[in-house]
């Protein structure tokens, strides 16, 4: 656990630099004063970028910087994150080969070119008045074939992901026509289902129909009869419907 904490108070070193940001003596000639920005001291600036880039590269592993970007300021794990993303690419620290600065009355800006085990790489890194990080970034210098290697396995991604979706798309569209047939199924049913309850309906109707006509076809026989009983004077209970047969002409003619 000391250990970490170390490790950790070492890491915190890099804010060294809040020390050099500070109102100096014009007469110091690695000053540099002026009016309107802060003043700060190039050479300390400078060993302190260097012992903590050197301390990132050399002194942490992955794993460990991810467990400690937690537990410090916002931007110092934004620095943090960055290393780890750039670290395969660059290697181990070397050295700084050139430091410039930019100085305003609230932010001083340091523009570092550094030397890796694989490869050079830029490093900006900006602090406020109180000499806390407010912004970094690592811009590793990649040659013409690696640029063109990581542009064109970007391609491929892109165009990977586009036939992923042009082909998710044309799975969609082919499964329409199956939807189509099982619509046309059910409207197909709900028809036949119709016709049937149609039929029925009518079957019923027909029925009633023929009830309705014998029903009356008995109340004019039995008018009829009422009628003829009246006009002889004779009771209707002798009489007897019968139903009118045809007879065969060919027998007719027979006799």
């Amino acid at each position: 656990m000391k250990s970490n904490i170390k490790k950790f108070l070492v890491l915190l070193s890099m804010l060294a630099c809040v020390f050099s940001i500070t109102a100096c003596d014009n007469g110091s000639s690695s000053k540099k004063p002026t009016s309107k920005a802060m003043t700060y001291d190039e050479t300390t600036v400078k060993t302190s970028i260097t012992s903590d880039l050197q301390s990132l590269s050399n002194d942490y592993s992955d794993e460990q910087l991810t467990t400690m970007k937690d537990s410090v300021e916002e931007q110092v794990g934004i620095l943090i994150t960055n290393w780890i993303n750039v670290r395969k690419d660059l290697g181990t620290f070397v050295e700084i080969t050139s430091c410039n600065f930019e100085a305003t009355a609230t932010t001083l800006t340091a523009y570092a070119q550094c030397t890796y085990s694989l490869r050079k790489t830029a490093f900006t890194i900006s602090f406020d008045a109180d000499g806390v990080i407010t912004s970094s970034s690592f811009s590793p210098e990649y040659t013409f074939g690696e640029k063109m290697e990581r542009a064109g396995l970007n391609t491929l991604i892109a165009i990977s992901i586009v036939f992923s979706v042009l082909f998710l798309i044309s799975i969609l569209i082919s499964s329409f026509k199956f939807i189509n047939k099982f619509e046309k199924k059910k409207s197909s049913s709900h028809e036949d289902r119709t016709d049937s309850i149609q039929a029925v309906d009518n079957t019923i109707t027909q029925i009633i129909q023929k009830e309705v006509n014998e029903i009356n076809d008995l109340e004019l026989v039995a008018v009829i009869t009422a009628a003829i009983a009246a006009s002889e004077g004779t009771s209707s209970n002798g009489f007897v419907v019968r139903s009118i047969r045809k007879t065969n002409k060919t027998r007719w003619q027979r006799a």
